[in-house]
């Protein structure tokens, strides 16, 4: 009978408890963001980014992200060598330039091959393995020679099927895996707009590349006195259009299209594996400096990378799209050359890649501490004026806990209806995030009710605590006072 009361009371007194709908509303939307929006990405978001580092989570060898847990030790200062290189030439370059502040004993230049797959493909997330497979190489021909060309072991069937490298094509065709093996590459335009030798399809092209090198303490090095050339017939041209930047305003607005634009001489992995094998006086890879992460989907890249990065803490993990964001903030990794200098972005200043501290819980802390405050206050205020109601209530023989049951009821009620609303506003966003990852009905539909529950439960126990308040005052008034005053 008191849990139909107070249902009633909520429904009957939705307008004058609206700051409790509307401060759950928030609360629940923050929460439900946080739940759904902060985990993951749409399917497509930086494909062509995703493609060129050979993954949608990027594990770099070098421990440069630090972490919370980092402050209470003694900083190292390392600088990447220029030949060691990785899609970190692009998006974060000071690493070469002006080195950053590692844990000492951590990664460096490379990372193990076998191990540090072996690590990654325990996660249920990950579907496929990318090793970044790279060598410093040069042209050695009339047209070009000593200009800059590395040359690039890619996995054609990986880049045809998860990230669509055969659309980037602009002339000839892409490696398939037919080609493994045989001495043929492709080559990115982008050569030309960074002014250096753009070979054409059908011609060959001589790359110079030193050899492999070991140290006293295992550490990959080049002897560029030794090196030796390989000639590949170029098979394709592709180009890498990344995003499009518009600037201006009203008829006079424009639009530039970017690119990632590389140097790189693209090769199937085996053919880069034997060429590795024969510079290297008949060793096998066993190190990388890069390793591309594919997973299912996007919908939890970032808690995913979060998990691989506690697997691998001496090297630093990032999810590839928010590794791109926090380099286009900087301008990079698109030349911005194109745009008038007017009209070019502020970009942020540089600073070290930080593992971020997780404060979620600390956020929805003080947001749930701020809505059930609100929610007291306007029940307090509300039982209030209705004092005649609560003396009668008692007068009639309804006990203290009945009474509290009623206004628990009541607050109950007025919460779930703002997390409703607040939910489903968020909700709508998640959802299309799935969709466009090609989650299951099934997957979407238990995701949306696993989260809707963990956002009522937090919401209701929070309304309930904070309704204790005002529903004690309430039973503590005596039926006689009430009625005397009304």
């Amino acid at each position: 009978m008191f849990i139909d009361l107070g249902i009633r009371n909520a429904w009957r007194n939705r307008q004058k408890s609206l700051l409790i709908i509307i401060s759950m509303a928030v609360a629940s939307l923050m929460l439900g963001s946080a739940l759904s929006l902060s985990h993951g990405y749409p399917a497509n978001i930086d494909l062509v980014q995703r493609g060129f580092m050979g993954g949608d989570v990027a594990v770099y060898a070098p421990r440069f992200a630090i972490s919370q847990s980092d402050l209470a030790t003694n900083f190292a200062y390392a600088r990447l060598p220029a030949d060691d290189l990785s899609a970190l030439g692009d998006l974060d370059p000071e690493l070469y330039q002006e080195g950053f502040l590692t844990v000492p004993g951590e990664g460096q230049g490379y990372m193990p091959l076998v191990e540090t797959a072996d690590r990654l493909s325990t996660s249920r997330y990950v579907r496929a393995v990318y090793p970044y497979y790279i060598l410093p190489g040069f042209l050695s021909d009339n047209d070009g020679s000593g200009t800059l060309a590395p040359l690039r072991g890619r996995n054609p069937f990986l880049d045809r099927v998860y990230f669509h490298y055969q659309d980037t094509v602009v002339a000839g065709r892409y490696l398939d895996t037919t080609d493994e093996g045989q001495m043929v590459a492709v080559v990115d335009l982008g050569r030309e707009r960074q002014g250096l030798p753009l070979p054409a399809v059908g011609n060959l092209v001589a790359v110079r590349v030193p050899a492999i090198r070991t140290d006293a303490s295992g550490q990959i090095y080049y002897d560029y006195s030794a090196s030796r050339v390989f000639t590949f017939q170029v098979i394709g041209q592709i180009s890498m259009a990344t995003r499009q930047y518009s600037y201006g305003s009203g008829r006079d607005t424009r639009s530039v299209q970017l690119y990632w634009n590389t140097p790189q001489i693209m090769i199937p992995s085996s053919t880069w594996q034997q060429i590795y094998y024969e510079m290297s006086g008949g060793q096998r890879v066993t190190a990388v400096p890069e390793m591309g992460v594919i997973l299912g989907d996007l919908s939890q890249a970032n808690d995913v990378a979060a998990d691989l990065q506690a697997r691998l803490p001496a090297h630093t993990v990032v999810a590839v799209p928010a590794h791109i964001a926090v380099a286009a903030s900087r301008g990079l990794p698109e030349p911005l050359t194109a745009i008038p200098p007017e009209y070019r972005p502020t970009t942020a200043p540089k600073w070290q890649l930080g593992i971020p501290v997780d404060m979620t819980s600390m956020i929805m802390l003080v947001v749930y501490l701020t809505a059930g405050l609100l929610a007291a206050t306007n029940m307090l205020a509300l039982l209030t004026r209705r004092r005649q109601e609560m003396g009668i209530l008692r007068a009639l023989g309804a006990t203290a806990a009945e009474v509290v049951l009623m206004i628990e009821t009541e607050v109950a009620t007025l919460s779930i209806l703002g997390v409703v609303i607040g939910f489903g506003f968020v909700r709508l966003v998640a959802i299309s995030t799935l969709v466009s990852n090609q989650v299951s009905f099934a997957g979407i539909v238990t995701n949306t009710l696993a989260d809707l529950g963990r956002v009522v439960g937090v919401t209701v126990a929070c309304a309930l605590v904070f309704g204790l308040f005002p529903a004690l005052r309430a039973v503590h008034m005596r039926p006689v006072e009430v009625l005397r005053r009304e």
